[in-house]
């Protein structure tokens, strides 16, 4: 069965809605949909509307409880606790699934994807690693250090945006209480929160995942450039990797921010949606995005100014709570 794994709270609510949807138009098949979420009844709404979706199997929600532990490095972030839900999956998921794919709230299915998912699952499945991923050494700032302090030995480091997981071998190999041990290591300081974990577990021992499953949509800032990788036809899953988001000022600078609002507008009666948290950096932003034309690729902005004033005078939470009342019906 076609198996897939979310991670969120209610701050990504509306993300991971659209990401959900987006999974679902693209499935030529039927799919499962497992969420394991901080607050599981604000996800209600967005819940009864995916249930109607002719790809939908089941989609089952889970609300997280291992508060136990502490999540280091999360003060004045762009993620919340909810990033660090990954290492618990054994204390939710069925025992009789089999494999799955876990999808950030952040990333989007953009075409249809089961024939070449099948084929790669094929392959995960026949070789002996646990995790699928995409190797993104190039593409983050690693140094000689950061290797040495994760113990990456092979020099290889992943995206845990998207992985593919042989659910079967996590259980058997107990992936939950050796994760929990690297957790639990105060010697260790992880930037990049649980995905240090997972690289440092695993160093390297992975199945490599083709990179149109897991597209770093951030590090493209040309619209030329855009045009010419020809994303919109080869692409699956865009990821939007970082800080900057099509739902914060930063990443009104980025062209990629289209492929959102595209999925965002079919579910939404408006034509943006920003979640500001720094009111006084947003402004500074703002302006210098607006003033750099050569860099500013939204449309509409009235509607964008709009939207900007309100998501500078509500919190986040708020925000998100005048955007449910906008839901289309899918």
């Amino acid at each position: 069965m076609n198996n897939f794994l979310y991670c969120f709270d209610s701050n990504y609510n509306i993300q991971g809605y659209c990401s959900i949807f987006s999974l679902l138009e693209n499935a030529e098949e039927k799919v499962n949909i497992y969420i394991i979420h901080k607050e599981p009844d604000s996800f209600k709404l967005f819940q009864d509307n995916l249930k109607k979706h002719i790809n939908l199997s089941s989609l089952s929600l889970y609300k997280f409880a291992d508060y136990e532990n502490e999540f280091p490095n999360l003060t004045n972030r762009h993620l919340t606790e909810a990033t660090y839900y990954r290492l618990f999956i054994s204390n939710y998921l069925p025992e009789e699934v089999d494999l799955i794919m876990y999808v950030d709230a952040d990333a989007f299915f953009i075409n249809k994807f089961m024939k070449k998912l099948k084929r790669i699952k094929s392959q995960f499945k026949q070789s002996d690693f646990t995790i699928g991923a995409l190797t993104t050494n190039n593409n983050v700032n690693i140094k000689d250090k950061d290797y040495e302090k994760l113990n990456l030995t092979n020099r290889k480091y992943f995206n845990a945006g998207v992985l593919l997981i042989n659910y079967q071998k996590w259980l058997k190999n107990d992936y939950y209480e050796n994760l929990l041990k690297i957790l639990n290591d105060r010697k260790i300081s992880f930037h990049a929160w649980d995905q240090d974990i997972l690289n440092s577990f695993l160093n390297g021992d992975y199945f490599e995942l083709d990179e149109i499953f897991n597209i770093n949509i951030n590090s493209i800032e040309d619209e030329v450039d855009l045009e010419s990788l020809n994303i919109e036809n080869n692409g699956i899953i865009i990821h939007y990797i970082g800080s900057p988001k099509p739902w914060n000022i930063k990443g009104l600078a980025y062209p990629g921010q289209k492929y959102f609002y595209m999925i965002f507008r079919k579910l939404f009666s408006s034509h943006y949606f920003l979640q500001i948290n720094n009111r006084k950096n947003s402004i500074a932003t703002f302006y210098k995005i607006f003033v750099n034309k050569k860099y500013f690729f939204m449309e509409k902005k009235f509607k964008l100014f709009t939207e900007f004033f309100i998501g500078f005078l509500l919190k986040t939470n708020k925000n998100n709570l005048l955007k449910t009342r906008k839901i289309r019906k899918v």
